[in-house]
C-alpha cells in the first residue's frame, strides 16, 4: 500500500518533526517499510511519531504504538534476532519475560515492565534504568547492510 504521506528526496516529515537522509525507495531494505511501502493495517491513519530509532503510530489517546510495517522493516536490518525479552528489577529481584507481542508483564513491586514478545522490546522503569538489569537475549544472523543512514532526526 503506498502512502499518503511525501518526502522530499532524502527527507520525511513526522509528527515531531523531520527525518533526514532517509533511505531510497530503491535501496529500501525489506517488504515493508514506515516510510515507503505500508501494510493495510488498522493504524495507517495514525500520526507518524520517530522516537528511539523506531516508527510509532499515535492513538486518539496521544500513546505511541510500535509501527507494524517498522517492526518489520527493523526485523530486517537486525544482525541479531530477539529470542528472549526479559528483564530483572534489582528492587525486588524479580525476573520477568514478555512471551508474545503485546504481553505487558509488570514485576511483583510495580519498578519494572517489559512488552513485545519476541518481536520488540519495551522496557519501562519506575526508579531508573540502574534499578533494572536486561535480561535478554539474541541469536546472531545474516542481515541487510545498513548503509549508515538510520534516519537522524532533526526536531521541528
Amino acid at each position: 500500500m503506498k502512502h499518503p504521506h511525501t518526502h522530499n528526496g532524502s527527507t520525511y516529515q513526522v509528527e515531531n518533526g523531520l527525518l533526514q537522509n532517509v533511505h531510497s525507495a530503491e535501496s529500501c531494505a525489506g517488504p515493508r517499510c514506515p516510510i515507503h511501502t505500508w501494510s493495510d493495517h488498522h493504524m495507517t491513519s495514525w500520526p507518524q511519531r520517530w522516537t528511539d530509532a523506531h516508527m510509532e503510530r499515535v492513538c486518539t489517546h496521544g500513546l505511541g504504538h510500535p509501527d507494524p510495517d517498522d517492526v518489520i522493516y527493523q526485523e530486517t536490518l537486525q544482525k541479531e534476532r530477539l529470542t528472549r525479552n526479559a528483564a530483572k528489577c534489582l528492587e525486588c529481584g524479580e525476573t520477568i519475560e514478555s512471551l508474545h507481542r503485546h504481553d505487558f508483564v509488570s514485576c511483583g513491586c510495580g519498578n519494572l515492565s517489559v512488552d513485545g514478545g519476541l518481536v520488540y522490546v519495551r522496557v519501562l522503569v519506575r526508579n531508573g534504568h540502574e534499578s533494572m538489569s536486561d535480561r535478554c537475549e539474541y541469536e546472531t544472523g545474516e542481515s541487510h547492510a545498513c548503509d549508515g543512514c538510520c534516519h537522524p532526526f532533526r526536531s521541528s
